[in-house]
């Protein structure tokens, strides 16, 4: 009996683990992706002031 209770409640820890590791793993995503934005347009941004520059 308490066996088995030990079991279920480990699959209910897991199944938390599971979807907390999902939701961390999706954020860290998002972040990623924003960064990643970010550094386009930093990098965008001076390329075009040079290109600015060298022409003027």
């Amino acid at each position: 009996m308490s066996s088995v209770l030990l079991n279920e409640c480990d699959r209910r820890a897991s199944k938390l683990l599971q979807s907390q590791l999902q939701t961390q793993h999706s954020v860290r995503a998002r972040q990623r992706s924003k960064k990643s934005l970010r550094q386009l347009r930093s990098f965008n941004e001076p390329v075009s002031v040079q290109g600015d520059a060298s022409a003027g």
